[in-house]
């Protein structure tokens, strides 16, 4: 968090130690140190909430991948708490950087940001529901403050017609940098594109 929250802020230092205070105080009152070993999600979180890891970029990275489509986020946001979807998050984030550091070990370098991939395939109306995308604004508000520099990049695959409108809903919550780190492949050829790029070893056509 210290590097990352340094390069975060422009490397202003007054920026920086302000961001890592306020992010000290977020570990200790949502008990993140102990998130991964003494709390787990609701069951129906764990079974119907999409998103895990599939491996590593080409430059041993790892790879989260969300699917969007088949998600109800109305049954979802019926049947467990906002604070939970938040902390299952704040989980996830903790989790890919044990991940991370567990890469750094093994190739002798230092890993510290991960790739995502959205797959908005699906995408609808019921994916625009309000209480879900002010969830959603949080938890990426919560990327932002406290997970700084934790991503390399966001390949969004398969965007139909929707997502801009989807985008433009919860882009106010993403910094400048994070935007410039946003891919959008539509259509057919992303698997085509992804590899023309080197960016991934072994996606799935």
């Amino acid at each position: 968090m210290t590097a990352s929250s340094f390069s975060a802020r422009n490397f202003n230092v007054q920026k920086s130690e302000a961001m890592l205070r306020k992010h000290l105080e977020f570990r200790k009152h949502m008990k993140v140190d102990a998130i991964i070993t003494d709390w787990r999600p609701p069951e129906v979180i764990e079974k119907y909430l999409s998103g895990g890891m599939c491996g590593y970029d080409r430059e041993g990275s790892p790879i989260w991948y969300d699917v969007i489509g088949p998600v109800d986020p109305k049954g979802l946001f019926l049947s467990a708490s906002k604070q939970d979807f938040i902390k299952s998050k704040i989980r996830d984030c903790e989790m890919l950087q044990q991940e991370c550091n567990l890469q750094s070990e093994r190739l002798g370098r230092n890993v510290e940001s991960i790739t995502m991939i959205y797959d908005v395939e699906g995408l609808g109306l019921k994916h625009l529901w309000k209480p879900a995308i002010e969830t959603y604004g949080e938890i990426l508000q919560m990327f932002e403050d406290n997970y700084p520099e934790g991503l390399k990049r966001l390949f969004v695959i398969k965007a139909p017609k929707l997502f801009p409108v989807a985008y433009n809903l919860v882009k106010h919550f993403l910094s400048e940098n994070t935007r410039l780190k946003i891919y959008i492949l539509g259509g057919e050829m992303w698997t085509h594109h992804l590899r023309a790029a080197q960016y991934l070893k072994n996606m799935a056509s």
